[in-house]
């Protein structure tokens, strides 16, 4: 016996989620306010650390990803909730669950055997904004010591940042066949709305790859100090090297059709 049960599919071990990094909060009024740079909200335990690695309005943090599950560490999906923000339903564009009142349950629906799906679950929640395209990270962020847990960062900006992430993420994952221990920038800045008439800003999130000797420093320190994650090898170095003289598509292409 080692000490746990035995599982069928025992999955991996995954670390705790410490806290939520925010492009957004609330103002006195109580309405909501986009940032052009990165804050974590005071009910985090863990505030204090990401305020003294990042002081003042940092719009760049380094973060690393510690798996290759796209479920778990980028996960792009349609959600649909409730006036009170509970989760009615989810799903990839074909596969969704909805959760059904009378046996509180979620149950799993087929969208091409049920066309009407969309319209007819939006309808039972009474979502006041309908289901949206939301994209989830959860990274590591090296530069904070102390405390050993992931950060989640969420996003429902479809048509800018979410596409940004996601082709630069696939991208890096497909050229070097992991995300792992390689070191990104994780950037916000407001834009000016392209739209005709529209003189609104918003903040864009995108993903950059950096493969700079200072990142890979900062990478290499960070697993070094925390022996749970795999050392990063030679292989690991040749595969940034690789990645600096790759084409990563340009995140600004998303922008003439911002939300």
């Amino acid at each position: 016996m080692d000490g746990r049960i035995v599982k069928e599919n025992p999955g991996v071990v995954k670390l705790p989620i410490i806290g939520k990094v925010k492009i957004g909060m609330k103002n006195e009024k109580g309405f909501p306010v986009s940032l052009d740079h990165f804050m974590v909200g005071d009910d985090c335990k863990y505030k204090s650390y990401f305020d003294k690695s990042y002081p003042g309005k940092p719009n760049k943090i380094q973060i690393i990803f510690i798996s290759d599950d796209i479920k778990e560490i980028c996960n792009e999906r349609y959600e649909l909730r409730t006036k009170s923000g509970d989760l009615f339903g989810d799903g990839d564009g074909r596969n969704f669950r909805i959760w059904n009142k009378e046996k509180k349950e979620y149950q799993e629906f087929d969208l091409t055997k049920h066309p009407d799906l969309l319209v007819r679950s939006a309808k039972a929640a009474e979502s006041p904004k309908g289901w949206q395209v939301i994209l989830t990270l959860r990274f590591i962020i090296p530069a904070i010591k102390g405390v050993l847990g992931q950060w989640q960062l969420s996003t429902k900006g479809e048509k800018s940042s979410i596409n940004a992430i996601r082709d630069t993420f696939d991208f890096v994952h497909l050229r070097a066949g992991s995300v792992t221990r390689i070191a990104f920038d994780l950037t916000v800045q407001k834009v000016k709305s392209q739209k005709p008439n529209d003189p609104s800003l918003y903040p864009v999130i995108n993903l950059v790859p950096n493969v700079s000797d200072e990142n890979l420093a900062l990478v290499q320190g960070f697993i070094e100090s925390n022996k749970s994650l795999p050392m990063i090898t030679d292989e690991i170095i040749e595969r940034q090297k690789m990645l600096a003289e790759s084409s990563v598509p340009d995140p600004f292409d998303y922008e003439i059709n911002g939300d």
